[in-house]
């Protein structure tokens, strides 16, 4: 697959707020960072993609891994599991708590069983 970074929204605390009114505002010194991604098949025409954006984290200079923000109600929000074919492709929107201000924020996607991580800074 190719995954491309859109746009990367900070603070996205807003967007949270307006896309259900029971998601929870971010602890002091933290604040919702939106990714919007662009994923797209490069298999050969009878093979299928899988994307699972549960596999994608972060990690700023604090060094602490953050796992996908459990939301409700945002905009062009992945589905949780997708399959396609080559050509393909899926635009979302995925949601991370982060350290206010923090200027190191990496994206990761660390595979579970094949493959190497794969690091994409966020500034």
């Amino acid at each position: 697959m190719r995954v491309t970074i859109l746009l990367v929204t900070r603070p996205a605390n807003d967007i949270v707020a307006q896309g259900n009114m029971f998601n929870d505002a971010p602890v002091p010194n933290q604040e919702y960072l939106m990714v919007k991604m662009h994923v797209e098949c490069a298999k050969s025409s009878n093979e299928k993609c899988s994307f699972n954006d549960f596999g994608l984290k972060t990690v700023g200079a604090d060094e602490q891994v953050h796992d996908r923000a459990s939301v409700a109600g945002i905009p062009q929000a992945f589905e949780p599991f997708a399959e396609f074919f080559d050509g393909a492709a899926l635009d979302g929107n995925i949601l991370f708590l982060v350290t206010q201000g923090d200027s190191k924020v990496v994206l990761f996607h660390d595979p579970l069983i094949f493959g190497d991580p794969v690091y994409i800074a966020l500034q």
